[in-house]
């Protein structure tokens, strides 16, 4: 059998939502990541290289996600404002409350 335009476009449409919600959860662990990293002062003065190494890996993976969130039409435009600007903190909140202190 097969599937008809209207099928594949309804598939490619959950397909994309799947891959911006795979980038959501994504983004959210690599956020959090980021920040216990950025808080945990006492491994930088231990290991300042591992230190670093995660903090970029963490990074890495934020930059990853968000350019699918970024290229998602029906993502919030105040997240996406906040992970342009690397407001990471803001996005976090945003993310987990679906507001930000200003």
């Amino acid at each position: 059998s097969n599937i008809s335009s209207v099928g594949i476009e309804r598939l490619m449409k959950y397909w994309s939502a799947f891959k911006v919600n795979e980038a959501l959860i994504s983004l959210t662990d690599a956020l959090r990541r980021r920040m216990a990293v950025v808080a945990d002062r006492g491994w930088y003065e231990r290991d300042a290289d591992s230190h670093l190494d995660a903090l970029a890996e963490a990074s890495r993976e934020i930059d990853r996600s968000s350019e699918v969130v970024l290229r998602d039409t029906t993502a919030s435009e105040k997240l996406k404002h906040y992970l342009v600007k690397k407001s990471y903190t803001k996005a976090l909140q945003f993310i987990e409350t679906g507001e930000a202190s200003e």
